[in-house]
């Protein structure tokens, strides 16, 4: 009688091995996923935050008095406007004789992934009526 003293299947070094690169290779997949995710949110937040700057924007001396303001939102995003002289038209703010003022309106966040707080801020050049 003969025993077979090979036998098929593998070692426990060679699963431990397998083991290990599959538990690298999910970690570094599970890596790109959350920042994708991450990303994502951030990308969503500077949305938010420019539809909110370009809102402030056209409405302020059309809907709104032309002069500084601020406020928050109930999401956590707080805007200010500031209105600031253009040539000699305006002075301090108060229109003369018509012209034009620089509008600048910024909005500030803290980010929801965690981080420093963000702020963006958008400027146009507003023609004033005379008075």
């Amino acid at each position: 009688m003969t025993t077979a003293s090979n036998q098929d299947g593998f070692t426990l070094l060679e699963v431990l091995v397998a083991f290990s690169i599959l538990v690298v290779g999910l970690a570094a997949i599970y890596q790109v996923f959350l920042g994708g995710l991450r990303n994502e949110q951030i990308a969503k937040q500077d949305a938010i935050a420019l539809l909110l700057a370009q809102s402030r924007l056209a409405a302020i001396g059309v809907s709104e008095p032309l002069a500084p303001s601020a406020g928050d939102v109930d999401n956590g995003f707080a805007w200010r406007i500031d209105v600031a002289p253009y040539a000699n038209g305006m002075v301090r703010g108060s229109p003369q004789t018509g012209g034009a003022a620089w509008i600048t309106a910024t909005v500030t966040w803290e980010p929801t992934t965690g981080g420093k707080r963000r702020s963006i801020s958008l400027t146009a050049l507003k023609l004033v009526p005379p008075q």
